[in-house]
């Protein structure tokens, strides 16, 4: 991201503030009427995707006045016209090959980390809870001596310490969630849950998830998160 990066989430409010006014809607972000909840799904979206992709990063006033002009028309029952705005800024509503590389090393905590996670849940109320991230194999496991404890070489010791700290370890958890998993070991810890909490957590389904089966799993999540982002549109 460029020097400019601090003001593009404000930039990046503008249109939806604007968008909301011409709704007229003072109850929409709780209203959960089917098309208040696709427009809400849409602008959450795009604005994920207009900070990702720096979409605002060189903006200028005729920019903002030219999204304001394509929003003027909108009234209380227009979808938000996500599409109509990205390519207004002359950006694609998904992420390319060399995006998605980039994305999968974002690492625990990062700037942008929760948003791309958040992208992963489609269909999840962010309203009325409180989501942490949480290292599925837990964080505490990956020290030194304690991979050199368990007979790893070098090159797995830094194989394990380059992966578990990015997405392919990270989940999105409630708070009451991730205080119960808390430094349960994976492998424990996922006999608890059901099938659609894996599917919803893009779980891989492995014959084992222990400990040294970590390499593994994280290779075979990163191809699950690659394929759920390249169907965002």
């Amino acid at each position: 991201m460029g020097s400019t990066s601090n003001v593009v989430a404000p930039l990046a409010l503008l249109p939806i503030a604007f968008y909301l006014m011409k709704r007229g809607n003072s109850s929409f972000d709780t209203s959960s009427k089917a098309e208040d909840a696709d427009a809400q799904v849409a602008i959450r979206k795009w604005f994920i995707f207009s900070i990702l992709k720096n979409a605002f990063g060189g903006s200028s006033d005729t920019t903002l006045t030219q999204l304001r002009d394509l929003l003027s028309t909108c009234g209380p029952a227009t979808p938000f016209p996500a599409d109509a705005l990205c390519k207004s800024l002359e950006i694609e509503p998904r992420f390319n090959n060399t995006e998605i590389d980039h994305v999968l090393e974002y690492a625990y905590q990062g700037r942008y980390t929760n948003l791309v996670l958040s992208l992963l849940y489609p269909d999840r109320d962010w309203k009325d809870a409180v989501f942490h991230e949480d290292h599925i194999f837990p964080k505490s496991e990956f020290q030194v001596r304690a991979l050199k404890k368990r007979g790893y070489d070098d090159a797995k010791v830094q194989a394990y310490l380059s992966k578990h700290n990015i997405l392919s370890n990270l989940q999105l958890l409630t708070d009451s969630q991730n205080l119960s998993k808390n430094a349960t070991p994976f492998d424990e810890w996922i006999q608890t849950r059901d099938a659609a909490f894996r599917k919803r957590h893009l779980i891989p389904d492995l014959p084992t998830y222990g400990f040294d089966s970590f390499e593994e799993f994280s290779k075979a999540r990163a191809a699950l998160i690659l394929a759920a982002l390249k169907q965002l549109q």
